[in-house]
C-alpha cells in the first residue's frame, strides 16, 4: 500500500508536457507533501534521461510514469531503465 503509516488519504502531485529536453529548468515544488508523483506524458524526448534525473533529484517517493506520444519519437530512449 502506498499510504504512509497512519494516513487514510493519498496526496498526488502530477506533471505533464514538461518537455525537459528543451532545457527548461522546471523544479519540483519544495513544499509538496504529496505521497505519489504522476508524470503523465511528454516529459522527455531524448536518448538520455539526465534531464529527468535532474528534475527528480530530491524526490524520494514513488513515481508513476505514463509515456506520452513524444516519448515514442526517440526509439533509443532508455526511460525504462530508470529505477
Amino acid at each position: 500500500m502506498i499510504f504512509a503509516e497512519g494516513k487514510s488519504s493519498l496526496k498526488i502531485i502530477t506533471y505533464s508536457d514538461l518537455h525537459l529536453e528543451f532545457g527548461i529548468k522546471f523544479q519540483l515544488s519544495k513544499n509538496s507533501d504529496a505521497d505519489l508523483m504522476i508524470l503523465s506524458g511528454d516529459i522527455i524526448t531524448s536518448n538520455t534521461c539526465d534531464y529527468l534525473l535532474d528534475f527528480l533529484k530530491g524526490w524520494d517517493k514513488p513515481v508513476l510514469y505514463v509515456m506520452g506520444n513524444h516519448e515514442y519519437y526517440n526509439p533509443y530512449s532508455n526511460i525504462s531503465e530508470i529505477n
